[in-house]
C-alpha cells in the first residue's frame, strides 16, 4: 500500500535531534520519512548532489521545513541556501508545506524589518541575515506561507497531528460528499431519462390511437354495405365522415 512521503527539510548539524524526533514521529503514522542523512535520497553522477534533493521532492507528497539561526550549505547557483531551495521548489511544485522557526528566530525577525538595510546592524539569533531575507519572501508568499514558531520539537509534532488529522478528516468529508453528488447526478440521469420515456409513450399513445381509429374506420361494416348494394366489385373506401357524408 502506498504511504505518504515525509521530505524533512532543514540545516543538519544544528537541528539533527530536532530531524531524529521528526523521523520517529513521521514512522509511527505509519509514513515514510525522507531524510537526506537517512540515504534516503538517491543520487546520480549526472548532476549536482543537490539537484537530487530538490528531483525527489516531486516524488513526495508533504515538506516539513524546520528553520533555525544557521544558513546552511550554499548553492553553487543561487544566493539561497540547500534548505532554502528545497522549500521554494515544494512551494513552486504545490506540495502541501508546513514551515517552523525557532522561536528565537522569528522574535528577532521584527528587529531586522526595523533596520533592514544597515550593514552595521548586528543579529544575535542567526549567524547569516540571509536567514531573514529568505523568511521575508515566504511571509511575502501568498499561498503556502503559514510559519508556525517553536521551542521544542514536542510543539511541532503537536502542531502536525493537528494539521494532519484535519486532513484526514477533510478527506473522508469530501469523499462523503462526493457521494452525495454522485447520488444526486444519478437522480437527475434517471428523471430525465424517465421524462423522455414518459414523453416517448405519450407520443407513441397519441400517434397509435389515431392509427387504430383509422384501422377502424377504413374497415367499418358500412363500406362492404355500400359495396353489396352497389354492386361495386373493388373494396369501398372513404377517408373519414365528411366524405362518406357527401355521398
Amino acid at each position: 500500500m502506498a504511504k505518504p512521503r515525509i521530505f524533512i527539510s532543514s540545516t543538519y548539524y544544528d537541528l539533527k535531534h530536532i530531524r531524529a524526533d521528526l523521523e520517529r514521529f513521521v514512522l509511527e503514522q505509519g509514513y515514510e520519512p525522507i531524510l537526506n542523512e537517512k540515504g534516503n535520497i538517491p543520487y546520480g553522477s549526472e548532476k549536482r548532489l543537490e539537484e537530487y534533493c530538490y528531483k525527489e521532492i516531486d516524488l513526495c507528497d508533504i515538506l516539513v521545513s524546520i528553520i533555525g539561526g544557521r544558513f546552511g550549505t550554499e548553492s553553487r547557483d543561487q544566493n539561497y541556501s540547500i534548505s532554502n531551495l528545497e522549500l521554494k521548489t515544494a512551494i513552486e511544485k504545490g506540495r502541501q508545506v508546513y514551515i517552523f522557526v525557532e522561536k528565537s528566530v522569528l522574535a528577532e525577525y521584527r528587529t531586522y524589518e526595523i533596520n533592514k538595510g544597515k550593514a552595521e546592524v548586528r543579529y544575535a539569533a542567526v549567524d547569516d541575515v540571509r536567514v531573514y531575507k529568505f523568511l521575508e519572501e515566504i511571509f511575502a508568499l501568498p499561498l503556502n506561507n503559514q510559519v508556525k514558531a517553536f521551542e521544542t520539537v514536542h510543539e511541532a509534532i503537536s502542531y502536525l497531528k493537528e494539521q494532519w488529522s484535519g486532513l484526514f478528516q477533510r478527506l473522508l468529508s469530501e469523499s462523503a460528499r462526493q457521494k452525495e453528488v454522485n447520488l444526486i447526478e444519478n437522480l437527475n440521469t434517471t428523471a430525465k431519462t424517465l421524462k423522455q420515456l414518459v414523453e416517448y409513450l405519450a407520443a407513441e399513445k397519441a400517434r397509435g390511437n389515431k392509427a387504430i381509429e383509422e384501422i377502424l374506420f377504413s374497415n367499418h361494416p358500412a363500406f362492404d354495405d355500400i359495396r353489396k348494394k352497389t354492386k361495386i366489385a373493388h373494396r369501398v373506401i372513404f377517408q373519414n365522415v365528411n366524405e362518406l357524408a357527401g355521398c
